[in-house]
């Protein structure tokens, strides 16, 4: 993991960030490399970007986090749109 930050007047635990090493945002996320590969060119997923430092390609957690969070909206949004429908029948 490496940590960024930026300089400004901002309170230092809202600007640091770490990035994690796409290897690992794999694991994390119980997907294959090229699962991976396919949700970077997926636009509707919206995946968080690449950052890529000396070759290899990190995620901004923060991003991550978002990400995941936004996916979750989704997922239970559909489940519930899902479950009403069946309700009408």
């Amino acid at each position: 993991m490496i940590k960024a930050s930026t300089d400004s007047s901002e309170d230092a635990a809202d600007v640091t960030d770490t990035f994690v090493s796409d290897p690992q945002v794999w694991k994390e996320l119980g997907i294959s490399s090229m699962t991976g590969w396919r949700w970077q060119r997926d636009p509707d997923l919206n995946f968080p970007p690449r950052i890529q430092i000396r070759g290899r390609n990190f995620r901004s957690r923060k991003q991550l986090e978002r990400w995941k969070a936004e996916m979750l909206r989704r997922s239970i949004g559909q489940r519930r749109a899902a479950a009403a429908g069946k309700a009408e029948k």
